[in-house]
This record gives structure tokens, sequence and C-alpha cells, in this order.
């Protein structure tokens, strides 16, 4: 009887690895998307000659899943070297989450891409 009670335990264990590691699984794979998502987005903002916008948001061309935000982070430093930091987040558009799925951070001049 001790040896079922054992087995059962062990594939109770067993099962709710499985599901936490699927669970993990999924996330770095959505995490993946969204990161491949946000190069494409970085490509075509500095493509442009507006640049990286400021305090924006919207959805990512040709990935409406996901959504993006930016906003400038204040760093003494980088102003007095005339860039800006620019904080972007990639979330899924449809997560009611808080959680971004890609955070990074660009360097620009200052001056670049004002008025987005």
């Amino acid at each position: 009887m001790a040896g079922i009670a054992l087995l059962a335990t062990l594939l109770v264990g067993i099962v709710l690895a499985a599901g936490k590691h699927g669970q993990q699984f999924r996330l770095a794979g959505r995490k993946l998307e969204a990161a491949r998502a946000a190069d494409t987005l970085f490509a075509e903002w500095l493509s442009q000659p507006s640049g990286v916008p400021r305090e924006a948001s919207g959805t990512i061309r040709g990935q409406m899943k996901f959504s993006w935000q930016t906003r400038p982070s204040e760093d003494a430093t980088a102003a007095k070297l005339g860039l800006e930091i620019i904080r972007v987040e990639i979330r899924e558009a449809s997560a009611t989450s808080a959680a971004a799925l890609v955070t990074t951070e660009l360097v620009v001049p200052a001056t670049a891409g004002r008025g987005n």
C-alpha cells in the first residue's frame, strides 16, 4: 500500500512539473516572438527621418498581436552628451497583464524624432 502511495505522489509531482515546464516554454516562445517583432519595429523607426517616437504607443505593423509603448527615461549623463534614453516596452495587445514581454532602452540624439 505504501508503494502505491509513493508512486501516486511521484506521478503527481511529474504532472505538476510538466505543466509548469509547458507554461515556461510557451512564455519563452512569446518573448522570442515579441523580440523579433521589436527588432522589426526598431528597424522601421530608425529608417524614418522622424526617428524613435517619445511617449507614444501603438501596434506593431504586421504583428497586430503585439503593442508597444515608449517613454523617455531621465538620465543626466545622457543629456549632457546630447542624447536621450527612450524606454520601449512590447506587450501582447490582448493581454490584461501589465507585464511587458520585452523591455529595452534605445539611446538616440536628443533632437531626433520630435513631434511623434
